[in-house]
């Protein structure tokens, strides 16, 4: 039986952000150290692990 421990996570982000041509930017690299084998806490339903690591592009307007 798992506890609660065994399931704790921590999430990072690297990122930069600007703003241009009146839009904000953001480019960010993100993950999680969440890891684990078939059956445990970050695995989804296909068996695939839930912790990669993405990079992230965002753009936003302030009104």
């Amino acid at each position: 039986m798992r506890s609660a421990g065994d399931c704790s996570y921590t999430d990072w982000k690297l990122g930069l952000s600007a703003q241009a041509i009146g839009l904000n930017w953001g480019l960010a690299w993100v993950g999680t150290d969440a890891r684990g084998g078939a059956g445990q806490c970050y695995r989804n339903v296909f068996g695939r692990d839930l912790g990669k690591a993405a990079l992230v592009l965002s753009v936003g307007k302030t009104f």
